[in-house]
């Protein structure tokens, strides 16, 4: 398996982990790896009257720390406007208050995960 698919297939984990976690947290998952051209948000989620556009990162090494940053002002810019644009395209949408979350998900032992969920991460992002 090359470095890629490893990659993505860690990727996939680590956002099955976080399904499993916002589910247990009563949150009804909308769409998964929702993509437009130049964007990606991993999971929409709603929550009572909130809607949450989250970005999972998942890491077998390296630090918390290391995850956050690596969510940088271009990613936070994709990730806001494929969040306007399904907004947009979701009348139904327009009765929520809508946030953007990150879920972090650190591998500490095979099996042992810490998952730290961050609500209103960040700020959109968008230049008109």
């Amino acid at each position: 398996m090359n470095n890629k698919s490893n990659t993505t297939e860690k990727g996939k984990y680590g956002e099955e982990l976080a399904i499993k976690y916002l589910i247990e947290q009563s949150y009804e998952i909308l769409e998964r790896n929702y993509t437009i051209r130049g964007g990606e948000i991993d999971i929409i989620a709603r929550n009572g009257d909130e809607l949450a556009f989250i970005e999972v990162k998942f890491r077998t090494q390296g630090t918390e720390d290391d995850a956050v940053l690596s969510i940088t002002k271009a990613k936070q810019k994709r990730i806001s406007k494929a969040a306007l644009l399904y907004l947009a395209t979701h009348d139904e949408t327009f009765s929520y208050y809508s946030r953007f979350d990150t879920i972090i998900i650190i591998q500490e032992k095979e099996n042992h995960y810490q998952l730290n969920h961050y609500k209103n991460a960040f700020e959109s992002i968008v230049d008109f």
